[in-house]
């Protein structure tokens, strides 16, 4: 299996064409024998759709990691330069 999780989004989303494509191909062969169909290209099919799974998770993954940082506050992103003035504010009172 193949490490989705070195992969840019771009190139994960390019991957999941790639192998969308592949389905086709094994989708649109006709059958001629159901045991080599379920042992070879059922096979490859279910390890495709498998590895479609993962690649999917990990888009999703990514982009609820993008919109995280998004809308963090701004003392959750510079705590040293946000933080210190609700730190004097503190100190005053």
């Amino acid at each position: 299996m193949m490490d989705v999780t070195l992969l840019t989004k771009k190139e994960l989303k390019e991957l999941l064409i790639t192998y969308q494509a592949e389905i086709n191909k094994i989708d649109e062969k006709s059958i001629y024998s159901l045991s080599y169909y379920y042992y070879d290209e059922g096979s490859k099919r279910h390890q495709i759709v498998d590895l479609m799974k993962d690649i999917r998770n990990e888009i999703i993954y990514r982009e609820d990691d993008e919109k995280r940082e998004k809308y963090r506050s701004m003392r959750e992103r510079d705590p040293l330069k946000y933080g210190k003035k609700r730190l004097l504010l503190l100190l005053r009172k």
